[in-house]
């Protein structure tokens, strides 16, 4: 047998019992009647009482449709004499009765959904929506997945709505957080990644999708296309980013990964085990970023033991692991050196950006146009090169940073300018992940001032296919049209 629970509270009470606390105490026996009153025509039972609020149990009835009547009430009576009075109610269900301490959490958890609401607004657990009819032309709204304060799993939350409430929209809810508080607020807009997060949620929409690798060069914003990627699906699932960072930094995967569960380690088992047996039965999907050197045993064992678990795993190179799909992250794009095409690019918007953010202009002219177009093109559109190029911009005009461009790049990666340093940080650990063979095909195919074909490089060069094919793993060749 289901039973319902049901929370109210009187929204912004304290200021008014401290304006009007005798005119709060009539208002207050009112509020206790109407309340009464509907909770028992819907077949529930008064449980508790705490301040303002009431707790409500429904072994019988439809805490929904009292719900719906309680907000009708309120509405139509005159709070003038206190300014106003307005409840937020919040409701939950369990399917079956399942003994007091079950029953007890799950109060809590009604007790937080209430507390997500605003004065008018009725706040429906998935569960509740699922168990209890809707009234009469109600309908409800979905206010995505919620985290609130001292339930891990996230919670489907929905609005119930009614053309008879005064009331049809409300702020967003205030839950503790609706994306996981492990993910970064990203510090600067993300531009041109839509078709990439189409393809990811493609990806994600395959149950066999449990590891995904988001590749891309040093550079090429990987780690804030995870972060988005992560912050969105949030709304959905439960998601956490795990960064070097999460267990003070060099501590390896494992240690981090704990770190961010808030999982306490204990001494005596191997921490790998203490975690597998922790994610044994959760679902929820890992944002894994800043480790370039995998803990391969740990994925491996997540993926075979933690069936609900899946992972996003930003890196330059592949993991090479079973089961894998890659998402390459391409360059932002600029289609050709025309004013509006220019202008309307990812590549400009994030270079207009960020030259706005450090001081400068954002006017665009033909030759600037021109010369962006050939900019982008020879930086192959990276957004961390575009963001260096931005700092340059400063104090160069984009014709004679193209023109710099022509003997290299290495220009862009001065620390004394805007990005600089972490630009050059990036092309050395880029280098430094390459072997022997990798970097000597890297000189060799150096020569190429346009694209070439794999059969030229060999046949010219003497350039295994090996190291070229280990170069586009790495970012720092893309192929196109076939063997381009």
């Amino acid at each position: 047998m289901s039973v319902g629970f049901l929370f109210t509270d009187i929204d912004g009470s304290t200021q008014r019992w401290e304006k009007a606390p005798w005119q709060m105490r009539r208002a207050l026996a009112r509020h206790d009647e109407i309340l009464d009153t509907a909770i028992a025509r819907h077949g529930g039972r008064v449980k508790d009482r705490a301040g303002d609020g009431v707790y409500a149990v429904f072994e019988e009835g439809n805490p929904l449709a009292c719900a719906l009547d309680i907000q009708r009430a309120m509405q139509a009576e005159n709070w003038d004499y206190v300014g106003g009075l307005s409840l937020r109610v919040g409701v939950h269900a369990l399917k079956a009765r399942l003994g007091e301490a079950i029953e007890r959490a799950n109060a809590n958890r009604a007790a937080r959904i209430m507390a997500t609401g605003w004065g008018g607004q009725i706040v429906v657990s998935g569960e509740a929506a699922n168990l209890f009819a809707l009234p009469e032309a109600a309908s409800l709204e979905d206010l995505g997945l919620c985290r609130l304060k001292g339930v891990e799993a996230p919670l489907r939350l929905h609005g119930l709505l009614h053309a008879s409430l005064a009331r049809q929209s409300f702020p967003p809810l205030r839950s503790l957080a609706v994306t996981h508080d492990t993910i970064p607020s990203p510090s600067t807009p993300i531009f041109g990644r839509e078709d990439d997060f189409h393809r990811l949620d493609a990806m994600l929409g395959d149950a066999s999708a449990r590891l995904i690798t988001i590749l891309a060069p040093a550079g090429g914003g990987k780690s804030r296309f995870l972060i988005e990627a992560a912050r969105r699906r949030a709304s959905q699932e439960l998601v956490y980013y795990v960064s070097p960072g999460a267990a003070g930094g060099g501590e390896g995967f494992v240690m981090a990964l704990a770190a961010t569960l808030r999982f306490p380690l204990q001494g005596g088992d191997d921490p790998h085990v203490q975690v597998l047996r922790y994610l044994r039965e959760r679902a929820l999907l890992l944002a894994v970023d800043g480790f370039e050197e995998p803990d391969s045993d740990l994925l491996q064992s997540l993926l075979s033991t933690c069936p609900a678990v899946r992972i996003m795993y930003a890196k330059r190179t592949p993991l090479h692991a079973p089961g894998e799909r890659l998402l390459r992250l391409e360059g932002l794009p600029c289609e050709s050196g025309a004013i509006d095409v220019v202008r309307a690019s990812p590549a400009y918007a994030l270079f207009a950006h960020d030259r706005a953010r450090l001081g400068g202009g954002v006017e665009l002219t033909a030759a600037e146009a021109e010369a962006f177009y050939a900019i982008c093109q020879r930086l192959g559109g990276s957004p961390l090169a575009l963001q260096c190029t931005a700092g340059w911009a400063r104090a160069l005009d984009l014709t004679t940073i193209r023109e710099r461009l022509s003997s290299g790049v290495a220009f862009l990666a001065d620390g004394r300018v805007g990005r600089g340093s972490i630009l050059r940080e990036a092309l050395d650990g880029a280098w430094a992940g390459l072997s022997a063979s990798e970097k000597a095909a890297l000189g060799a195919v150096a020569v190429f001032e346009r694209p070439f074909r794999m059969a030229e490089a060999q046949s010219a060069l003497s350039v295994d296919a090996a190291p070229l094919l280990g170069l586009e793993d790495a970012g720092l060749l893309e192929r196109r049209d076939g063997e381009r």
